[in-house]
């Protein structure tokens, strides 16, 4: 499956959303998003 597709937010878009996360299992579910649309995960 072909996630970075997939996933509608930009790279940019993830990367303000998981530096406005409080909670670490947000911030970490966040960044595994963001990892997937990099295509690193």
């Amino acid at each position: 499956m072909d996630y970075a597709t997939k996933i509608s937010q930009t790279v940019d878009e993830l990367q303000q959303l998981e530096k406005q996360q409080t909670n670490v299992a947000n911030r970490d579910y966040v960044r595994f998003i963001r990892l997937l649309k990099e295509k690193q995960a």
